[in-house]
């Protein structure tokens, strides 16, 4: 999951956040109100700027076009956002989700089915959202997956995505703790084998190093060692 988190800065200033995106590391403001929704307009920007520019386009366009135009497309979200009265503090709840990005899903606890796997973090809630750009993310009280990509990975990864995302509402944002909860769910539950492993390997090994998450062979290391371990995590 890639998320941001921002300190909250008097009403009327504009600042900017080093934001990893398909684009690498950019420089791209975000309206002070927004930034408790931050996730929420984080996606929808990058949405907006692939109707910009083309997803085939972009590594075409110099540098400075790319920022200039991701910069265009996340103050557009801003001001969208705040015309749609959705400025109140706090994350959104999931109906208030589900309705500012239309065509969505709210799945309850309890009746989410992957693969023949029945899914629950808790109590908690499932937006099935196919405009997200990642696999899944997580807001406190509900998880979200796009069903179009988690469809096209294998069973494990599937399971593990949706682990991972119920970590963070356990054991908070630390994505390191939600790997590692993810695959120790999934051997306690017998639906991740050393196999299986290697699969969710083989799937995070591309993914380069943010500040929020390790390169993809370390996260891989360092679930090896999670699924090894008696330590509950």
């Amino acid at each position: 999951m890639v998320t941001a988190s921002f300190a909250k800065l008097p009403s009327g200033a504009v600042f900017f956040e080093r934001s990893e995106s398909f684009l690498g590391y950019v420089e791209i403001p975000f309206v002070p109100h927004m930034l408790q929704k931050s996730r929420w307009h984080f996606d929808h920007t990058n949405s907006l700027f692939r109707r910009l520019v083309g997803q085939n386009d972009q590594k075409a366009l110099p540098f400075d076009v790319r920022k200039l135009l991701l910069t265009l497309a996340s103050l557009l979200m801003g001001l969208s956002c705040m015309k749609q009265a959705c400025l109140a503090q706090g994350p959104p709840t999931i109906t208030e989700y589900a309705a500012y990005v239309g065509n969505a899903e709210i799945v309850p606890f309890g009746r989410l089915v992957i693969d023949g796997y029945r899914l629950t973090c808790g109590r908690r809630p499932t937006v099935l959202d196919s405009t997200l750009d990642d696999y899944g993310a997580a807001y406190p009280g509900f998880l979200i997956l796009n069903p179009n990509l988690i469809a096209q990975v294998p069973t494990a990864v599937k399971l593990w995505i949706y682990s991972h995302e119920c970590g963070h509402q356990f054991r908070g944002p630390s994505e390191e703790v939600a790997d590692c909860f993810a695959v120790q769910r999934g051997r306690r539950q017998r639906w991740l084998t050393t196999e299986g492993l290697d699969k969710i390997c083989k799937f995070i090994t591309p993914a380069r190093g943010s500040n929020m998450h390790l390169p993809g062979p370390e996260r891989c290391k360092a679930m090896r060692e999670c699924y090894a371990t008696k330590k509950v995590y």
